[in-house]
Formats: structure tokens, C-alpha cells, sequence
């Protein structure tokens, strides 16, 4: 798939989820997009928006930085692995919703 179909979904599902999506506000779910480790430094994105998404940057298990990339920036394989969390986290908030609705 294209980079620029990969964005187009992220961002429909980003829209669908009402803007904002933070994939480690949800203790079921929390399956950040790793796009960089080495050593004990690792980036995850955590936060996705319309156009961009935030980086979090971990030293030794702690928040050091947040910095915010847009997703023409990404790679293709951070969009995909990007869509795919975002995918399961739709998922997981409908079935939540939809338990609450009795």
C-alpha cells in the first residue's frame, strides 16, 4: 500500500475516534508504534492526530522528549504498523461501547 493510502486510513480512523487518539490512555490496550530502540532509548508513537503524530522518546524506561512528526515524515513501515494499532484500538473501543450499551 502506498504512503499516502496508509495516511489517508490513519486519518479516517483518527476522524472516526473523534480527533485526538492516544494509544496509552487505555490500560487494556496499549500498543504504541515502536519506530526506534537502541540501547535503552526507544521512541513510540503515542499520540495520533489529523496530519501528525507525537513521538515519545524513553531513556531507561523514562519520558525525556515529545516531539511531534507529521506522517509524510514516516516511513511506510511505521504508517503500517501505525494502521494496524490504530485498527485494533477501533476495534477494542467498539467492543467497549458496545458493552456499555447493554
Amino acid at each position: 500500500m502506498k504512503k499516502e493510502t496508509l495516511i489517508i486510513k490513519i486519518q479516517s480512523i483518527v476522524e472516526k475516534l473523534g480527533g485526538n487518539v492516544d494509544l496509552t490512555e487505555n490500560v487494556i490496550f496499549n500498543d504504541s508504534p515502536c519506530i526506534s530502540s537502541i540501547g535503552s532509548v526507544s521512541q513510540f508513537l503515542e499520540t495520533f492526530g489529523e496530519n501528525d503524530a507525537t513521538v515519545v522518546t524513553y531513556v531507561n524506561g523514562e519520558i525525556t522528549s515529545r516531539d511531534t512528526i507529521e506522517y509524510d515524515l514516516l516511513s511506510k513501515d511505521d504508517l503500517e504498523d501505525s494502521l494496524f494499532a490504530l485498527k485494533n484500538y477501533k476495534i477494542e473501543m467498539d467492543k467497549f461501547y458496545e458493552s456499555c450499551r447493554g
